[in-house]
């Protein structure tokens, strides 16, 4: 699968998100429509010219201009002088790269926003260039006085001295330069057009609900990614090769309907088919584990042992995880961890019971221990293992989740292959990532992944154990869970068929 195909399907697995966001914003760019009324915008022109610079050199002038304008606290006074009502919006924009100044604004009526516009440029206008006026009187005020003291000086001098010839000549040079001051018109805003027509905006409910469509869908699909990639859950075939580098064996369904229990069926038989067609030479041992604690485990290990032992080869079904299975089944029946903790030399008579069919047996858990990991040494666990395949083809082991419980390293270094079971968007890929690294330490062999669903279950018609066997679980009353067998007779018969 391509990477845009993977994140397509991130997307589509929360559909839910993406929906909720795409419904909200459409609901919002409806409410927002209907609250909208019929506005008109009015616009007026004002331009710079300068007498000494090209146009387009008067153009940061007049985008500087545009940004004074539209200073909130400036523009409140400038209404102040403007004489126009609050409920009017101004803004002031340039056009390009011209000295060209637009005043808009936005008022209720036509006649107010084409007034309002006029009378706010009128009043900008005059702002800017008594302001610039101030600085120009204050410049030839600075002149006059020069020329006060010039002439007065020359009063004093004789008419044909050098030093009145210099003096008159600053005299002159001095009212020359008032005289261009005044002339100049450098900077200052002019009129070019207070009434430059009103435009209508009318409420347009259909592009803003298609608006607020694609930008719900943008959205939802990002926030999806952002909470995919936050998550960093594995879900599909191509996340478990991307992250762990191993082939999916089986991709087991969840659900209740008739056609996804054939589904779930179908797809544990097509794993019970990859292990018998693998190379394993019998007897063989397979580990059913996962990185943290799921129902799946013991689900796929049931269906593996089940399905192979319907088609003749004789299975044993070994409840290993301690954690799942000790504190749980008030009948204490005998089973591994009674193995374990008993002395060498001790078999396996009273610790198997018989299972769904002739040829399938299991071991229960045994009895509670406060330190499970205390009754797994490598060799006790590998007698054990020994006992179990000399009286059966094929064990299966349900093993403790290897994270969260270190005993699972050396029941999966005992086995001859591994199957890693991770739960559809609920094993995060870091936990995966490191229970293959904690398999690779014990130099396990994996044979692949099978992903299942968190809505899973076992479901009694798919696997009809003996009348002994209890569907209860590890939480009493819990329907996606699956107690080992137990019961008196069964427990009889399986001493009759192991022996002494």
């Amino acid at each position: 699968m391509s990477p845009l195909r993977i994140q397509l399907d991130r997307i589509r697995r929360r559909a839910w998100l993406v929906l909720t966001v795409t419904v909200l914003a459409v609901l919002g760019a409806a409410a927002a429509s209907l609250g909208q009324e019929t506005t008109f915008t009015g616009r007026s022109t004002l331009t710079i010219i300068s007498p000494d610079r090209a146009p387009e050199q008067d153009a940061p002038l007049a985008q500087g201009y545009a940004e004074y304008f539209n200073e909130p606290s400036y523009q409140g006074v400038l209404a102040g002088k403007a004489g126009v009502p609050p409920t009017v919006t101004f803004i002031a924009r340039t056009a390009a790269t011209s000295p060209i100044v637009y005043v808009e604004a936005t008022a209720s009526s036509a006649e107010a926003a084409s007034s309002a516009a006029a009378a706010m440029s009128t009043a900008f206008l005059d702002d800017v260039n008594a302001n610039l006026r101030a600085d120009r009187d204050s410049a030839i005020a600075e002149l006059q006085r020069q020329v006060t003291e010039e002439r007065a000086l020359l009063a004093t001098l004789a008419e044909d001295s050098p030093e009145a010839s210099l003096s008159t000549q600053a005299v002159l040079n001095l009212q020359d330069r008032v005289s261009s001051i005044q002339s100049d018109t450098s900077n200052q805003l002019q009129e070019l057009q207070l009434s430059a027509g009103v435009s209508t905006s009318a409420p347009k409910p259909v592009q803003n609900i298609a608006l607020g469509l694609v930008g719900g869908l943008i959205l939802g699909c990002m926030l999806a990614l952002g909470f995919a990639a936050v998550e960093n859950r594995l879900a599909t075939s191509d996340e478990v090769r991307d992250q762990l580098g191993l082939d999916t064996l089986a991709v087991v369904p969840g659900g209740r309907s008739r056609a996804t229990e054939r589904t779930r069926q179908q797809r544990l038989k097509q794993l019970a088919n990859r292990v018998s067609l693998s190379d394993l030479a019998r007897p063989a041992t397979v580990v059913i584990i996962s990185p943290r604690a799921t129902v799946g485990v013991a689900h796929v290990a049931e269906a593996l042992a089940y399905y192979r032992a319907v088609q003749g080869e004789r299975t044993l079904l070994m409840h290993a995880d301690l954690h799942r299975w000790g504190r749980s089944d008030p009948r204490g029946n005998p089973g591994v961890a009674d193995f374990l903790a008993a002395p060498y030399g001790v078999g396996v008579q009273g610790r198997v019971l018989p299972g769904a069919c002739p040829t399938m047996q299991v071991m229960p858990a045994g009895s509670s221990r406060d330190d499970p990991y205390a009754l797994f040494a490598r060799d006790r666990f590998a007698d054990l293992v020994g006992h179990a395949s000399a009286i059966t083809d094929l064990v299966v082991i349900e093993a403790p989740p290897i994270v969260d419980a270190a005993e699972g390293q050396v029941i999966c270094a005992t086995a001859d292959r591994t199957i890693l079971v991770v739960e559809e968007e609920a094993t995060r890929a870091a936990d995966a990532v490191e229970a293959c690294q904690l398999l690779e330490q014990v130099e396990a062999t994996l044979l692949g992944v099978v992903i299942t669903s968190p809505r899973s279950r076992r479901t009694p018609a798919a696997f009809p154990l003996a009348s002994g066997t209890v569907a209860s679980g590890a939480r009493a009353g819990s329907e996606t869970d699956v107690a080992p067998p137990t019961a008196p007779a069964a427990a009889q018969a399986g001493d009759a068929r192991n022996g002494a």
